[in-house]
């Protein structure tokens, strides 16, 4: 539930139960690998902000990971649009992340532009294989 990774994105934080070097690698890449995952630590990435940038200054590869790891497999214009607003104002401040933002705008952008050329091939392939 959501309940439960919103708080295992705060366990992550604890320094005592995880590695710090660990933390951002489980809230990017594990939690972020399904849908309600990345819904979910995309929420938690807005709610930690200044924390996640504060306390993660020396792992800056780990910063680019999880910003791509978090964001890149978006693919709706609702949410490119929520990204955009959230880091308006952060973009100076990304640093070496900022490459790592950009990048998935450019994967989120690419996931709307699939599923719009080929949505109705698959809306097609489910209703003929559910026999609808």
């Amino acid at each position: 539930s959501s309940g439960i990774k919103q708080s295992t994105g705060g366990y992550c934080l604890d320094p005592s139960k995880v590695r710090p070097a660990d933390a951002l690698y489980i809230l990017g890449r594990s939690i972020a690998q399904t849908r309600r995952g990345r819904v979910v630590s995309w929420q938690f990435m807005q709610d930690n902000w200044a924390r996640l940038t504060e306390e993660f200054t020396d792992s800056l590869f780990a910063v680019d990971a999880y910003i791509s790891g978090v964001l890149e497999d978006f693919s709706d214009q609702a949410t490119l649009t929520e990204i955009e607003t959230f880091f308006s104002d952060k973009l100076e401040t990304l640093g070496s992340g900022r490459a790592a933002y950009e990048g998935a705008l450019q994967s989120i952008k690419g996931n709307i532009a699939w599923l719009k050329k080929h949505k109705e091939s698959i809306e097609g392939y489910v209703e003929d294989k559910l026999g609808k």
